[in-house]
């Protein structure tokens, strides 16, 4: 079976853990980073199917 990783850079701790549930339940592999450089960083490396963004982020953000 592929892997299905997902990637969610929030740094609100509620909204982030719905997802995250939600996604482990339907059998994906998710990362959690509550920062802008480190979601940017584990991007990179971990090289995710669908990253989830908020744009408000502490270190890096979309604005």
């Amino acid at each position: 079976m592929l892997s299905r990783r997902v990637l969610i850079i929030e740094d609100d701790a509620d909204a982030a853990g719905v997802l995250e549930a939600y996604l482990r339940r339907e059998n994906y592999d998710v990362a959690v980073i509550v920062d802008g450089l480190a979601g940017l960083d584990m991007a990179q490396r971990w090289k995710p199917d669908l990253i989830l963004l908020d744009v408000m982020l502490p270190g890096l953000n979309g604005t």
